[in-house]
């Protein structure tokens, strides 16, 4: 009786050990997006209120989801999950690269206060816009 007890005992940790790694929930980082420049020349910025558009990072997938509420217009992105990546460009600099979603390139994405909970992504080097995020 004893063995068969930790035979089971042994199937039963084996079993919900085995799919530790299948289905792992996405770690995403919410940041609100707190102002937009739709041109790095042009002084005039639009300001946003948290949760109204919410781009949540999963860093380590290199996966963004876009939220927009209610009665808001989506900035650059619709809503939706993307998928993007990190590339060279000649406005890279540090270990901050460009951000692209698909063929779309949005900007540097800069992660100089990203202890503070700040985040920008600036196509200003360019004078293209420029978005500043505060995580959540």
């Amino acid at each position: 009786m004893n063995k068969l007890c930790t035979l089971f005992l042994l199937a039963a940790t084996l079993w919900s050990c085995s799919s530790d790694d299948d289905g792992a929930p996405v770690s995403f980082e919410a940041f609100n997006l707190k102002t937009y420049q739709p041109s790095a020349m042009n002084p005039v910025f639009e300001e946003f209120e948290d949760g109204e558009i919410v781009w949540s990072f999963d860093f380590a997938n290199e996966t963004v989801k876009v939220e927009v509420a209610l009665g808001a217009s989506a900035i650059r992105l619709e809503p939706g999950t993307y998928n993007y990546s990190l590339n060279d460009n000649i406005c890279n600099y540090d270990d901050n690269r460009y951000f692209h979603v698909g063929s779309d390139a949005i900007g540097l994405l800069i992660m100089d206060d990203y202890d503070s909970g700040l985040i920008t992504i600036s196509d200003g080097c360019i004078d293209g816009p420029v978005f500043s995020f505060e995580r959540e």
